[in-house]
């Protein structure tokens, strides 16, 4: 089994080791131990894995490569390993983009926020010395 296929499987999609295990019905320490080779994938597993990611089992063990569609093409050989890490690396990169774009969206929002918060503020107190006077 390609142990470096669970990890990439689980990246590609975007989750966090907790929520593939909580998605299989496992704890998060077993699915770790399974990611890092300390525990065996049973078929159960492999098969929950299988459908989480939209795959064949194939794909889960490593016997064949990941397409951007998440389905599984006939067994991948040795040299394309480089291609199969390029789009990989492009599939991070575009993560990664998202990534940047979402965070700068949510900067926008709290500058617009914390300038209406100051503005309404500044509103209440103007206000407030109003009805002092």
């Amino acid at each position: 089994m390609d142990l470096k296929r669970l990890k990439e499987l689980r990246i590609l999609r975007g989750m966090t080791q907790e929520a593939v295990a909580h998605a299989i019905g496992l704890d998060t320490s077993q699915y770790c131990r399974i990611e890092n080779g300390d525990r065996k994938l049973s078929a159960e597993e492999a098969s929950a894995l299988a459908s989480l990611y939209k795959c064949t089992v194939d794909v889960v063990v490593g016997r064949a490569a990941i397409v951007s569609n998440g389905e599984s093409v006939s067994p991948h050989p040795a040299s394309s390993s480089s291609a199969h890490e390029q789009f990989l690396q492009d599939q991070l990169d575009k993560r990664d983009q998202q990534l940047d774009r979402s965070q700068s969206l949510l900067d926008k929002m709290m500058s617009f926020i914390i300038g209406r918060l100051g503005k309404d503020s500044g509103s209440d107190q103007h206000s407030g010395n109003q009805q002092q006077n």
